[in-house]
């Protein structure tokens, strides 16, 4: 299995290498990074940016993907090339992924199913952040529920991401108390809050609401990424005797009777559309939702910024961006969050 051991760098290496992060988010933040690794279940197109820009952030990396590389991922996977059509994709990529930041280390993990809790825990054990690009791993629902349990038990950020061509769903856990503050002002005028604290619902809580629940006060209905990514996953864990290829007519009348069911409804040719591109995110949506989620994932492991709680949909065809609630669990006041900042070079 490879592994790419980084070099410990000297104080005024990281000074150097991390200066702007540091004059974002201090050094004390900074630190944080460096010592959380990211385990990647997949690496699709979300994944990949992700994998970029938290690599280049300072976090170490761990990648798993059961899948060989094609033609269709070069599109995407700016760490492989056609010389590595066949290989693993993790064999095929860890090398690059290595050489975007020297003092990261860079590893290829398991690819093996979580079929058990025991499973998932040795799976997710030693990593602070585990990311799951659902369309690039074979597990289903309950196979990511077990992950996500893994990670609240030992304490790891679970994020779980579906980006298609029309746009991209984003489940976060970050534990049943996540601490924080929230910074305002700059310079002599910075203010710093007091710690606030913030709980998650599991992943299964998130995903086992109502669907008309998951939406903001002024909405009709949840976002159109929501609904999708919630048919994807009903779609994708059908009994094994309705499965076929997936032909965009069954994917229409399904979605038809599993909105209707839920007195909620998306235009026909959406579906057809979302049918046809759905597993196929273009590099710049995954962009968009890798810059986002990436700066997610600073403020979760460094305790600054109030984060997304728990549910963020992007809508390629508006280019808006929600952040979304969904629990069983009234959600509790909480501070406003502080306006984004673009933490992280894409």
């Amino acid at each position: 299995m490879a592994t790419f051991t980084s070099t410990k760098p000297s104080e005024e290496e990281t000074n150097k290498v991390y200066d702007r992060q540091i004059r974002l988010w201090g050094a004390d933040a900074q630190r944080r990074i460096q010592a959380s690794r990211v385990l990647f279940l997949g690496l699709g197109p979300a994944n990949v940016e992700l994998c970029k820009n938290l690599v280049l952030a300072g976090f170490s990396a761990t990648v798993a993907d059961h899948r060989k590389v094609d033609a269709a991922s070069l599109g995407y996977n700016f760490f492989a090339d056609a010389e590595s059509i066949g290989k693993g994709v993790g064999e095929a990529s860890v090398e690059n992924i290595a050489e975007l930041n020297p003092f990261a280390d860079v590893k290829i993990g398991s690819t093996s199913s979580c079929s058990d809790a025991a499973t998932a825990e040795k799976l997710v054990e030693g990593h602070g952040v585990v990311i799951v690009d659902v369309p690039c791993t074979r597990g289903s629902e309950e196979e990511r529920k077990l992950i996500n349990e893994a990670c609240r038990k030992s304490g790891a950020k679970f994020l779980a991401v579906r980006c298609s061509g029309d746009g991209a769903a984003a489940f976060l856990d970050l534990g049943a108390e996540h601490t924080y503050v929230v910074e305002t002002g700059e310079g002599a005028k910075k203010t710093t809050s007091a710690p606030q604290k913030a709980s998650y619902c599991s992943y299964a809580d998130a995903v086992g609401v109502a669907w008309d629940s998951v939406k903001n006060k002024k909405m009709a209905q949840p976002p159109t990424p929501f609904l999708l990514d919630r048919l994807d996953a009903l779609f994708a864990d059908r009994p094994t005797s309705k499965k076929r290829s997936r032909d965009e007519g069954d994917f229409v009348a399904f979605a038809r009777r599993e909105l209707a069911a839920r007195s909620l409804g998306l235009d026909d040719t959406i579906l057809a559309r979302h049918a046809r591109v759905a597993g196929k995110c273009p590099a710049h949506i995954a962009a968009v939702v890798g810059g986002v989620l990436g700066q997610e994932v600073v403020k979760a492991v460094s305790g600054r910024g109030a984060p997304t709680n728990n549910v963020f949909a992007f809508d390629a065809a508006t280019g808006s961006g929600t952040a979304l609630f969904a629990s069983p669990v009234e959600r509790a006041a909480a501070p406003k969050a502080a306006v984004p900042v673009d933490a992280i070079e894409l």
